[in-house]
């Protein structure tokens, strides 16, 4: 719960490099980002820095079609 999701990586431009789009490929990503929440909407105190494991499929419009959180890591 409250973790980086298809829209968050995706959708909200996070996969755009100066204009360019990941398009018709399987990817793997490493995303970083801050956790805020211990529960659905309790925000901790205490924000921990995370690493999360993405699989994703983009179509040739580079569209995601496919995304899956495989694993959540403490960021190094």
């Amino acid at each position: 719960m409250n973790l980086p999701d298809q829209k968050s990586i995706i959708e909200d431009s996070l996969y755009y490099v100066d204009g360019v789009r990941i398009i018709n490929s399987q990817v793997q990503l490493l995303c970083d980002f801050v956790h805020r929440f211990e529960k659905e909407e309790v925000t901790l105190d205490e924000p921990h820095d995370l690493t999360g494991l993405v699989n994703a499929v983009f179509d040739g419009l580079g569209t995601c079609i496919q995304f899956n959180l495989v694993k959540v890591y403490p960021r190094r």
